[in-house]
């Protein structure tokens, strides 16, 4: 049996040492709870769908609201610090 298949070259990025100094990503007011939190994002890649996409994320200390809308969906990976993601039940 014979099989043939395409291989493409494939990007690797690393992950854990941002470059300059990211995008400040900002919080509205009624989203926040607690604090002043400052977030940056140093986006890696996303899909011309715009339904995937990864990069590095940095957040100082402070809580507040996240909505995903329906079916949205997040993965990370803490490589440094701490965080809880609680839901409105407590």
């Amino acid at each position: 049996m014979s099989q043939s298949f395409f291989m493409q070259p494939v990007q690797s990025e690393c992950f854990n040492e941002p470059r300059g100094e990211g995008t400040l990503l900002s919080l509205s007011p009624e989203r926040l709870l607690r604090g002043q939190p400052e977030r940056r994002d140093w986006p890696v890649f996303e899909r011309a769908d715009g339904k995937v996409s990864t990069g590095i994320w940095s957040g100082t200390a402070g809580a507040w609201r996240i909505d995903f809308r329906e079916g949205q969906f997040e993965f990370f990976h803490v490589l440094s610090g701490i965080g809880a993601i609680v839901p409105d039940e407590g």
